[in-house]
């Protein structure tokens, strides 16, 4: 098995927030917010890792599911839940997530790269980093999901749309 080598130098921040027993993070200046669990209505059309939307301020906001992301179990959302709302450059998306933990900085000497230890680099996390003897999967949301899925997403969202009363999450 190769080793993990750290990625190049850097200071992030990154909220890390846990989906099951696996304690992920994102970095903090995608998050928009961290709301409490509400309704989701299904999305028809949306990809298979986003579980429905909901209402906004008038805008309608996908929810991905991480579970079906990282291939675990899925389960009813729980009043306990948390949507992390995040904004990728080119949708606003929320994330469901068990527990927010909170905002941690990345050190200087950067994150290990599994993508030098690993042959195959799909679904991989952006990095993994080790704080207080805990794994964290640094995950990069502008790869979560594909090109073709966030054109799927994008149509999905604006076929639900109410143009009179609702603005889109994504950026036309």
């Amino acid at each position: 098995m190769v080793p993990m080598e750290k990625s190049n130098s850097h200071n992030d921040a990154v909220l890390c927030f846990r989906v099951s027993n696996i304690t992920l993070g994102i970095s903090a200046f995608l998050v928009e917010r961290i709301l409490p669990a509400v309704e989701i209505s299904p999305l028809p059309g949306a990809p298979p890792v986003v579980s429905g939307a909901f209402l906004l301020e008038k805008r309608i906001v996908p929810v991905a599911d991480l579970r079906k992301h990282l291939h675990l179990r899925t389960r009813e959302l729980s009043l306990s839940d948390r949507i992390i709302l995040v904004n990728t450059g080119e949708l606003s998306i929320g994330l469901l997530a068990d527990e927010v933990i909170g905002i941690t900085m990345i050190e200087n000497e950067g994150f290990y790269d599994p993508s030098n230890a690993l042959s195959s680099t799909e679904e991989l996390p952006k990095g993994i980093e080790i704080i207080d003897n805990e794994m964290i999967l640094i995950q990069d949301l502008k790869t979560f999901l594909s090109s073709s899925e966030v054109e799927k997403l994008k149509a999905a969202i604006i076929k639900k749309l109410d143009k009179r009363n609702t603005t889109a999450a994504v950026k036309t």
